[in-house]
């Protein structure tokens, strides 16, 4: 007892032993809580699974219950229009009461009605017109007592229900004639709860066994069912009692009943019942099971740990005997991975040969020159594996250098790869050494000569290919110094500057920057201001002189080519003669500057030509109306009065036609100026179409309804021009569309907030040339295609011009024989959001 080892390990097992109570008494109460938790979650899911259960089944009859009512209140309905018969003449009151009766009868319809009553409309006579074989407790003077102390409501609503007493109700509904519509008298249906055609309802309820209803003031018994089933899954019964409510449809009142039910207790609740004690007995014994485990688990752990105290003192002085073999077994491992790395990262390969040509080392480097792995060619023989004529040669060298007669040495040489062929190679033989066992041994190395061979030849086609490049180019290729001297040039430069030949030219010039360009200065500050370090090319234009003294245009591309200190080494770039492009793109500045020239005098003659017709044409306008409007007496005869017309709306039409022409005039001419203001798109679109609408109708075309919703309520434009616009392509709607057509106008903002407003009709149709043509300036639709031959086809190119000057885009869509439509696109810059 008094070892300190022995005292240590009591101390140890003393300590061990609080630790093993203090984990029984944890995994007991871990276990119990844990089941405490389960036991109680269980119970109270299948408390509200069970509840769920009553909640709906109580619904199910509440919604059974109304649609009793409803139907009871439908049915009634659908009698009215034949007591709407009873009072008219002629027809037999009798007859009605048998057709309602034989309505209320018919076939299989079970019908919810004790009693039916005609009413007159001052409440003092009525007509009994049918009584049920159940007709109740309730006499024709309690009906009719009630009604009367409802008289102010009934006459108030169009249909009422009449609570009487525990599940009984008066249905009312008024009836009237159809011409004129005026009261006749009133519908009256006595309904019971009891009735057959609500209890059949409440017998459909599945797992209902037995139901009662109860007034809720007199808890007297409105109607009672005993639905009892005798099946093997009823193994019992749930008892609930809850209040039932119901609307009233005529004063939209809710009504109330006390319910008292019986429902079947089927498998599925018994299983959910002994769900928590089942989970309540096993999660005991599973505590109880994993404490007993951990305490035998504890008490093995407790023998093994006196063993391995024994076997501890043992294996720490093994431990360092092993400790120190393992560190001398590592060193010498890295040692040998160390040499082998730097032996197989060679490039070259390295081999030891007997004095018999026998392979005893080779490095990685083998497998990549031969394709042979390393294992596989140990044992074979080196000099059977280089090219049969080198054979010999190789034998009798290293036989020589085994025998003292000759240094170490390098030879070119081949050896045969895995498949079969041969690869050049430069093997070098360089030394003979004693191994352990005091053999000889060669060693030498091979490096491959292959992929040199190849890039020598290679490089000589890159060689020939740039060469021809060089040589054969088009565009003249040079390279020159900063101070002007020509360091190399192909042909290609010198036959653009006219010279005989490269060499020539080269002898000739002495700087190339202020011998061969025009402007020299501009040229020198172009190449001064080229970012050394930018790696990008400069391309310019500048003119240049010919060695004959002739001037010509050229396109230079030029970069700098530094050295690795970032100093300028020379240029080197590219010209190309472009003489020709640039006089064709003189001539067509000068043909694009006579075109501009000769389309404004245009449009200025349309402008002052449209100015002079106007003066005119508002006389002839003036008078033709005075003499159509007869100012000063009737004209006799008919036919000038006629003429006088025509004149008058020849003149109008001939008008808009110039006032047209001046409009596209002065767009073209740049004179016109948009009076730009806030506008409601939505209002000006009404306003427009509202214009037109007489012009439509008279051509025999429909205009569907408009939806105004999408389109913006403020959008900055002139508001005369986009009137105009639309006016111009409802016209043209009107004139190209067959009668009985139809025209539809719609807009909204796009996926862009882009405004687009289309006009779509059903007309003849455009194909692309035609749509082409209306398009361009003062373009011309074919006449023949309209019901009238008037205008002469400016209006869309109106409408192109007016909406280039909003920003807009002009579409048209269309196909012969189908129809057209026209968008409008308005820039989201124009459109204001409120």
């Amino acid at each position: 007892m008094g070892d300190p080892v022995t005292k240590q390990m009591t101390g140890k097992y003393g300590i061990n032993r609080i630790k093993e109570n203090t984990a029984y008494i944890m995994v007991a109460l871990n276990g119990l809580i844990i089941t405490a938790i389960l036991f109680f979650f269980l119970l109270f899911f299948v408390t509200q699974t069970i509840n769920d259960e009553k909640i709906q089944l109580v619904r199910l009859v509440q919604k059974t219950l109304q649609k009793g009512i409803d139907d009871a209140d439908a049915g009634l309905g659908a009698l009215v229009p034949l007591a709407g018969l009873i009072d008219q003449k002629g027809v037999d009151p009798e007859k009605i009461k048998e057709s309602m009766k034989a309505t209320l009868t018919e076939g299989r319809r079970r019908t919810p009605f004790n009693r039916l009553y005609y009413i007159t409309k001052d409440f003092r006579s009525y007509v009994r017109l049918y009584n049920s074989e159940t007709a109740g407790k309730i006499t024709n003077d309690i009906i009719m007592n009630k009604l009367a102390s409802q008289h102010d409501m009934i006459k108030s609503r169009e249909s009422l229900q009449i609570h009487l007493s525990s599940g009984d109700y008066l249905f009312v509904r008024t009836v009237k004639h159809d011409d004129p519509p005026v009261t006749s008298g009133y519908l009256v249906a006595h309904v019971s709860i009891g009735n057959s055609a609500f209890s059949g309802k409440f017998k459909d309820i599945p797992k209902l066994l037995r139901l009662e209803l109860l007034d809720p003031v007199t808890q007297e018994s409105v109607f009672a069912l005993d639905n009892q089933r005798n099946t093997e899954e009823n193994l019992g019964s749930i008892f609930v009692e809850s209040n039932l409510t119901y609307k009233n449809r005529g004063t939209n009142e809710d009504k109330i009943l006390d319910t008292r039910l019986f429902y079947e207790k089927g498998m599925q609740s018994v299983i959910l019942g002994g769900l928590p004690w089942t989970v309540l007995v096993f999660g005991f014994l599973a505590t109880l099971g994993a404490t007993l485990y951990i305490k035998i688990s504890k008490e093995n752990s407790r023998a093994l740990v006196n063993v391995n105290s024994e076997l501890e003192k043992k294996n720490l002085d093994l431990g360092k005997e092993v400790q120190e073999r393992e560190r001398l077994n590592q060193t010498l491992r890295k040692s040998e991975r160390e040499n082998k790395a730097i032996i197989n990262g060679i490039s070259d390969v390295i081999f030891e040969i007997s004095l018999s040509g026998e392979i005893l080392f080779l490095n990685e480097s083998w497998k990549k020159l031969t394709g042979n792995t390393v294992p596989e060619s140990m044992g074979k023989n080196l000099f059977e594996l280089l090219n049969p004529k080198d054979e010999a040669e190789q034998r009798k060298s290293i036989s020589q250098l085994i025998k003292g007669l000759r240094p170490g040495y390098r030879v070119n040489t081949s050896i045969r790869e895995a498949s079969g062929k041969y690869r050049a190679v430069d093997m070098a033989i360089s030394m003979i050494r004693m191994d352990e066992n005091r053999n000889m041994r060669v060693v030498g190395s091979f490096s491959d000569m292959e992929e040199h061979q190849k890039a020598e030849w290679a490089l000589g086609e890159a060689e020939k290919k740039y060469k021809t490049i060089w040589e054969n180019s088009a565009s003249g290729i040079y390279q020159v110094t900063m101070e002007g001297q020509l360091l190399s040039a192909n042909p290609a430069i010198a036959n653009i500057f006219g010279f005989e030949n490269t060499e020539f030219m080269l002898r000739e010039l002495r700087n190339a920057h202020t011998e061969l360009f025009v402007s020299p200065q501009d040229r020198l500050k172009i190449i001064r201001n080229i970012d050394l370090h930018a790696h990008t090319q400069e391309i310019f234009e500048s003119q240049a002189y010919r060695r004959d003294g002739s001037k010509i245009w050229v396109q230079e591309t030029i970069r700098p080519v530094v050295d690795e200190h970032g100093a300028l080494v020379y240029f080197e770039g590219s010209i190309e003669n472009i003489s020709k492009r640039k006089d064709a793109e003189l001539q067509l500045q000068d043909a694009k500057r006579d075109s501009d020239m000769a389309n404004r005098a245009k449009s200025e003659f349309l402008a002052n030509m449209s100015h002079e017709l106007r003066t005119p044409l508002n006389s002839i306008i003036g008078f033709s109306e005075i003499i159509r409007n007869q100012v000063f007496g009737n004209i006799e005869p008919q036919s000038y009065w006629e003429y006088a017309r025509d004149i008058h709306e020849s003149g109008k039409h001939l008008l808009s036609i110039i006032n047209q022409i001046l409009d596209i005039s002065r767009i073209d001419a740049g004179e016109r100026e948009l009076k730009e203001s806030r506008i409601d798109m939505k209002k000006l679109v009404e306003t427009t179409i509202d214009m037109q609408m007489q012009k439509i109708r008279d051509a025999g075309l429909t205009v569907l309804d408009i939806d105004y919703s999408h389109m913006p309520s403020v959008m900055i434009g002139e508001d005369v021009a986009i009137r105009q616009i639309l006016t111009n392509i409802i016209s043209n709607s009107v004139k190209f569309t067959p009668e009985g057509g139809r025209i539809s106008v719609s807009g909204e903002i796009d996926e862009n907030q882009n405004f687009r407003l289309s006009v779509t009709d059903t007309g003849i149709g455009l194909d692309a040339s035609e749509i082409k043509r209306v398009t361009s300036k003062f373009g011309i639709t074919d006449g023949r295609l309209s019901r009238s031959t008037s205008g002469i086809g400016l209006g869309l190119s109106l409408v192109q011009s007016l909406m280039r000057l909003h920003g807009g885009e002009f579409e048209i869509f269309s196909q012969k024989g189908i129809g057209t439509t026209i968008v409008l696109t308005f820039p989201k810059n124009r459109i204001q959001k409120l």
